[in-house]
């Protein structure tokens, strides 16, 4: 067989080492790529969870409110990202109609998902004599020991609030993950926009 010009049939002993390289280099591009997708997707997801708790909670506080016949506060402590209902009553006592703490943590207290914080938050008072007189109060990170007090009226209306969640991680100016949760006074109602600061 030799006389007739075939190639001489050789025994393939593995792979070169340029192809093990390039399947090695392939292989940690793909596994890269699959870890920050994952690392995103898990901050995505806490975030998400986070604004919808306090979602929930708000929703919670109008229904109570307008059921009860009672004032309800949904109460964030933002240096823990801890959240509870509290139930007031209207005291007129003093002359003066007055809110007075009546069922401190209507429900249990919450926290907010591990790195997700809220990083600035405005609330705008009811335009009622009860709670003032419709001033705004903004609230920015780092927090001392500070509260937010969102309060919610047994007609169904509540103050307007807006909270921005971020991850704790981020730096809030280049950061893209920001979930926004909007309360609106007229209907008490809260929205979620997701990777939206509104």
């Amino acid at each position: 067989m030799q006389g007739l010009g075939l190639p001489k049939k050789t025994a393939s002993h593995g792979l070169t080492f340029t192809e093990v390289a390039v399947v090695l280099l392939i292989i940690s591009i793909m596994s890269t790529m699959g870890v920050l997708v994952y690392r995103e997707t898990r901050i995505q997801l806490r975030l998400h969870e986070g604004a919808q708790n306090l979602k929930q909670s708000m929703d919670l506080a109008r229904t109570l409110a307008m059921r009860r016949g009672n004032f309800f506060a949904v109460r964030i402590h933002l240096a823990t990202g801890t959240f509870w209902l509290d139930e007031y009553q209207l005291d007129t006592t003093s002359g003066t109609p007055q809110l007075a703490l009546y069922k401190p943590h209507v429900v249990t207290e919450k926290t907010l998902p591990v790195l997700v914080r809220v990083e600035d938050a405005s609330v705008q008072r009811l335009f009622d004599s009860t709670l003032g007189d419709g001033r705004t109060t903004d609230y920015a990170y780092p927090y001392s020991d500070e509260m937010i007090d969102i309060f919610f009226n047994p007609s169904g209306t509540s103050d307007y609030a807006v909270l921005h969640l971020i991850q704790n991680t981020k730096d809030p100016l280049t950061d893209t993950n920001i979930y926004t949760v909007k309360l609106y006074s007229s209907t008490a109602r809260a929205h979620v926009f997701e990777k939206e600061r509104r």
